[in-house]
């Protein structure tokens, strides 16, 4: 069997996939932030359990949010216990296998390209829109991910000066210690930030576009200038690899204005003749990062089919 985890800040997903990458089983467990020990006891639990389970020493793959250098060591603002650790090491050491770590938004883009929404594209980005913004690269199936792994990191490009100037925003400084990073703009915390700056007052993502769909003229506004921002970062992504098509997920992959609107915008930001690549929404949905995983860990251990 192919186990995959996709760890998030709050719950972790757990699922059990068959060689054709059939769902088997899965479930949502509490992620150990603070303490590093009980995080590896409580992954390492979950893949004996599932083991005995299913009678099968499973491959396993792991999708983390953050950064995993040359060495090996993660970098995770959302598990912090993570930060420092050699996670591939410390999990594969506590299961007596092989473990393969991957970044979540990664993971997302090796499921996509692998019998999801960019299935038979040759070039495939992936994007994930939520609490952050995140992604990666895939040529032919196979995950690009550069000398340190970074490859993908779409959200820490900077915000174009040309937009900042045409909706007058403020340069807002990120997480990740940069300011100006296109995640502080088109996440949906960012959507919610610039609401505020217009109005404020606040409002999440999926309010913003409730009442932009009732006729809130405001709400419409704040939709334009959303729109404009990941066009802007979209266009140097195009500029730049040229993909075949990009594949949206998380929470705002689901406002389905997005689909009409974007590549609209995008003709804006590009020059000549070059047309918008296809822009889909993702056909797993919040499960293609544990797929994605599970594809990464079967790959590691050379029990893949795909």
């Amino acid at each position: 069997m192919l186990y995959g985890l996709d760890i998030g800040g709050t719950k972790s997903e757990f699922a059990v996939f068959d060689h054709d990458l059939n769902r088997a089983h899965t479930h949502r467990i509490a992620t150990p932030t603070g303490d590093y020990d009980e995080f590896l006891r409580t992954i390492s639990d979950v893949v004996v359990r599932a083991d005995a389970q299913f009678g099968s020493v499973g491959s396993v793959g792991v999708g983390l949010p953050g950064i995993v250098d040359q060495t090996g060591r993660s970098f995770s603002a959302n598990v912090p216990c993570l930060t420092g650790r050699n996670v591939k090491a410390g999990l594969s050491r506590a299961l007596g296998r092989e473990v393969a770590v991957i970044n979540d938004g990664r993971a997302f883009a090796l499921s996509e390209a692998n019998g999801g929404a960019a299935s038979n594209h040759e070039r495939v980005i992936g994007a994930i829109l939520g609490t952050g913004a995140v992604g990666g690269y895939c040529v032919r199936g196979q995950l690009q991910t550069g000398r340190d792994g970074v490859a993908g990191e779409w959200g820490h490009l900077p915000i174009a000066a040309t937009v900042l100037e045409r909706h007058a925003l403020p340069l807002y400084r990120c997480g990740c210690g940069a300011s100006g990073c296109i995640e502080c703009y088109v996440s949906g915390p960012g959507f919610s930030r610039i609401y505020k700056h217009l109005t404020e007052s606040r409002l999440s993502a999926l309010e913003i576009v409730r009442c932009m769909r009732e006729g809130a003229e405001s709400c419409a506004k704040v939709f334009d200038i959303w729109i404009d921002c990941l066009a802007s970062c979209f266009s140097q992504l195009i500029l730049h690899v040229n993909p075949d098509i990009i594949v949206i997920g998380g929470g705002l992959s689901r406002i389905s204005e997005l689909y009409d609107r974007l590549p609209q915008v995008l003709s804006v930001h590009l020059f000549g003749d070059i047309q918008p690549p296809a822009i889909v929404p993702a056909r797993y949905g919040d499960a293609s990062g544990v797929r994605g995983a599970a594809i990464v860990g079967a790959r590691n251990s050379g029990t893949a089919t795909v």
